[in-house]
């Protein structure tokens, strides 16, 4: 996989951050440049064309309008997330009880269809952390 970041009205810096397996990035503006946008794609090599053909093709879609492809990203990431939470939630007085149905719902939502992440938890999982950055 590859890490691709990609900004609107930002300058990105590497930071180098020794030997470590780990990646990090330094986002700034300047004084006429007070917001913007960023986002993260990340190509595989299961993506069709392996990585280089996703993270070409990322990039030719985000060469012509980039904030508004954002955008409709955004929403439909959101809109995705409440589908998914509007059929999954529950609300109990047993917290644990509760917590461990979400849990599982996710495990099973990132194990069943291959196509698919479920969105992400703000609460502890038993499942082990599959990604670089810690879920950040």
């Amino acid at each position: 996989y590859a890490m691709m970041p990609f900004t609107t009205g930002l300058n990105l810096d590497p930071v180098d951050v020794g030997k470590s397996a780990n990646a990090a990035l330094q986002m700034w503006g300047n004084d006429a440049v007070l917001e913007g946008w960023m986002c993260v794609a990340v190509p595989c090599s299961s993506d069709k064309g392996d990585v280089e053909g996703e993270a070409g093709r990322i990039a030719e879609l985000l060469s012509s309008d980039p904030v508004n492809i954002f955008k409709q990203w955004r929403c439909e990431t959101v809109q995705a997330a409440e589908d998914f939470w509007a059929k999954s939630a529950i609300e109990m007085d047993d917290k644990l009880l509760e917590n461990t149905w979400y849990e599982t719902i996710h495990l099973r939502r990132c194990t069943y269809r291959a196509d698919v992440i479920a969105p992400g938890l703000a609460l502890p999982s038993t499942v082990q952390d599959y990604s670089m950055w810690q879920g950040d």
